[in-house]
C-alpha cells in the first residue's frame, strides 16, 4: 500500500479520551504510545511501526525513545494487553487500527480520482480524434469524393439542418433560425392558430420581422424548445403596442382570415413563406 507524505498527523481528542484503554495507561505509558504515533504515521507505512522494509524492534524503538530495553517492553506489554496496540500477524509490526483503516480510505480515493482522471483524458482524446476527422472530412466533400457521395452527404446535411423540426412538406410553411444553427419548420397549422390567438396584428409581416431579427441577432436565437414561446410573446407585444383599432385593425384580421383558410389563403402562404421546396420565410 503506497504512502503519500502528509504535514499532519490527524489526532481525535474525543478518541483520545473516550478510549479505555489508553485513558487506564499512566502518564509515562500514554507519553510512549503517543511517541510510537508520530513514529507510525512517518513510516514506510503509515499506521505500521516500521524501520526499513521490516518491523521495527524493541531495541531499535528503546533507543529512538531514550529509554531502557527493559522499561519498554513493559510498557509494550501493557499496551497490548489494554488493547490500545497489536502486532501484525505476518510482519510482527506493532500497528495503530484507526491511522490503518484513514490510510486505506485515502488509498481507495486516490485510486478513484486516478480512474476518473484517466477517464476524462480518454474522453478528450476521442472527442478531438472525432474533431479531426470532421476536419479532415471537409475538404473531401468538394475535391476528392463522387458526384453520388457528394450527392449522399448533402442530404445528410440538409436532413441534419431541419432535424430540429419534421413536418409534412404539404404543411410546412417556412423556417426560422435557431441557436444551434438548425431550422424549425414552422406548418400552417401553427399559422393558423397564431392569427387566430393574434387577430390584431399580421401575424405573416411579424413572423418576417422576427426573422429578421434573429438573423440580425445571432447570439440571441432560441433553442427548439423555447422558440415558439419567443413567437407568442413577439406576436403579443405586437398587438398590445398600438396594433391598434379602426380600419388598420380589420386589415390586419382581413389578412390573417386569408391566412387561416380564405380563397386566397394558398397564394399568401406562397407569396409570403415561398414554396414547400424552398422551406425556408422569404
Amino acid at each position: 500500500m503506497g504512502t503519500c507524505k502528509l504535514p499532519a498527523i490527524q489526532f481525535y481528542p474525543g478518541d483520545w479520551r473516550k478510549d479505555v484503554g489508553v485513558q487506564s495507561l499512566n502518564y509515562f505509558d500514554r507519553g510512549v504510545w503517543l511517541e510510537m504515533l508520530l513514529l507510525m504515521h512517518d513510516s514506510p507505512v503509515r499506521g505500521k511501526l516500521m524501520l526499513g522494509n521490516g518491523a521495527m524492534s524493541d531495541e531499535a524503538l528503546a533507543r529512538i525513545l531514550h529509554i531502557e530495553t527493559e522499561t519498554l517492553k513493559k510498557t509494550l506489554s501493557t499496551l497490548l494487553e489494554c488493547g490500545v496496540t497489536e502486532r501484525e500477524t505476518r510482519t510482527g509490526a506493532l500497528i495503530n487500527r484507526r491511522m490503518l483503516r484513514d490510510e486505506l480510505e485515502r488509498s481507495r480515493n486516490r485510486g478513484k480520482l486516478h480512474s476518473w482522471r484517466k477517464a476524462k483524458k480518454t474522453q478528450e482524446e476521442c472527442n478531438q480524434d472525432v474533431t479531426t476527422r470532421e476536419t479532415d472530412l471537409k475538404p473531401l466533400s468538394s475535391s476528392s469524393i463522387s458526384t453520388s457521395s457528394s450527392t449522399s452527404l448533402s442530404t445528410a446535411k440538409q436532413k441534419q439542418k431541419t432535424i430540429a423540426r419534421s413536418v409534412p412538406p404539404e404543411e410546412l410553411a417556412g423556417t426560422l433560425p435557431l441557436a444551434n444553427g438548425t431550422e424549425f419548420q414552422v406548418s400552417k397549422a401553427d399559422i393558423d392558430r397564431w392569427a387566430q390567438a393574434f387577430p390584431g396584428v399580421s401575424v405573416k409581416q411579424e413572423l418576417k420581422k422576427f426573422k429578421a431579427w434573429c438573423e440580425d441577432n445571432p447570439g440571441r436565437k432560441k433553442t427548439a424548445k423555447g422558440i415558439k414561446s419567443a413567437v407568442f410573446r413577439w406576436l403579443d407585444k405586437a398587438q398590445n403596442s398600438g396594433g391598434g383599432n379602426g380600419r388598420q385593425d380589420q386589415k390586419r384580421t382581413e389578412s390573417n382570415a386569408g391566412i387561416t383558410g380564405g380563397e386566397d389563403g394558398p397564394d399568401l402562404y406562397a407569396a409570403l413563406y415561398g414554396t414547400v421546396e424552398q422551406g425556408k420565410l422569404n
